[in-house]
């Protein structure tokens, strides 16, 4: 079973435990097989630094795949798929599940604001005007429903000095439930190799 997978079964298992009203017998019997799942896991791994591990990958777009919102490799994620990358623009969905419920039946504002983040600063990689997050402005204009695919379309705006721009809206068929404005800064490959402790290389950055 490959990472992805793997992460996949983990989502699903969350999805259980947020919604699911098993008996307390069911409960403790998944409780047991998940700590020793785990401590296959632990036994069978190598020891290694988390940043090296992630920036090992190589590359900006190999190293999201990590990320906590769009992620293949990490459960926490929904995940965002991307599904179109062009210069300064990106074309991603998701679909949330009960896991991220705020509201009966809708999806928390934190995780709307999380796929917000990730996705303009997508775009702007795809700019090539990497930035890290120095502002991000969430509009909520309707509730966004749970198990329903969200397509979220964000572009690169400009660029003034080492601020950049970008903006993106989500949209639950052809409503447009939120949308996003981000601010971010410029991060340069010493900035990078400064902030993360010199594991980052050019092309990660």
């Amino acid at each position: 079973m490959s990472g992805e997978a793997l992460a996949q079964a983990i989502r699903e298992l969350i999805d259980q435990v947020a919604g699911g009203d098993a008996p307390d017998s069911a409960l403790a019997d998944a409780a047991r097989a998940v700590q020793q799942a785990a401590e296959r896991l632990r036994a069978a791994s190598i020891a290694c630094d988390s940043m090296s591990v992630r920036w090992a990958a190589g590359a900006s777009w190999r190293y999201r795949r990590f990320s906590p919102v769009s992620g293949a490799l990490n459960p926490l994620a929904a995940p965002v798929q991307y599904d179109e990358i062009r210069e300064g623009t990106v074309s991603a969905s998701v679909t949330f599940g009960l896991a991220y419920q705020g509201p009966p039946g809708y999806v928390h504002g934190a995780f709307i604001a999380g796929a917000f983040d990730d996705v303009l600063g997508a775009a702007n990689i795809a700019s090539g005007n990497p930035g890290m997050t120095v502002k991000l402005e969430v509009r909520y204009l309707r509730p966004t429903p749970l198990n329903t695919r969200l397509r979220i379309h964000a572009r690169h705006v400009s660029r003034e000095g080492r601020r950049i721009h970008a903006t993106a809206s989500m949209l639950a068929g052809d409503a447009i439930t939120a949308e996003a404005d981000g601010v971010f800064a410029e991060i340069t490959v010493n900035r990078a190799r400064e902030l993360f402790g010199g594991v980052a290389n050019d092309a990660a950055v």
